[in-house]
């Protein structure tokens, strides 16, 4: 295999100079976003935050989310109840079945914007 070196000796594009030094100012870029920006999910609180946008639920979604469960439980039991277990059903298993309204974060509209260096030199 022939290889064919640059000017300053180096073979691959990623061990240049200026390509490690744009490497590591966007490293350090990732480094104070996770550090500085972004919350730690691990901390103990008392509201749900979004890990991704770091966008704190409103009592709404707070507790829609906190009920998900506990509703589609009981969506699941009516639709049995009502498609499966009675004699002559009221509904026909095929019938459209109704959403469950719940409120989510993707709800929630704040938009934010990254800056980061991912343009090239």
């Amino acid at each position: 295999m022939v290889q064919t070196k640059t000017q300053d000796g180096v073979a691959h594009a990623d061990l240049r100079v200026h390509r490690i030094k744009f490497d590591e100012t966007c490293v350090q870029l990732v480094v104070g976003l996770l550090e500085n920006t972004w919350i730690d999910p691990f901390l103990s609180r008392k509201e749900l935050v979004s890990i991704s946008t770091a966008t704190v639920a409103g009592p709404e979604v707070t507790r829609d989310l906190l009920c998900a469960q506990e509703k589609g439980e009981k969506a699941h039991r009516e639709f049995n109840q009502a498609r499966l277990e009675m004699g002559k059903p009221s509904e026909t298993f095929h019938d459209r079945l109704p959403k469950l309204q719940l409120r989510t974060f993707s709800d929630i509209s704040e938009v934010r914007e990254s800056k980061g260096c991912w343009k090239r030199d």
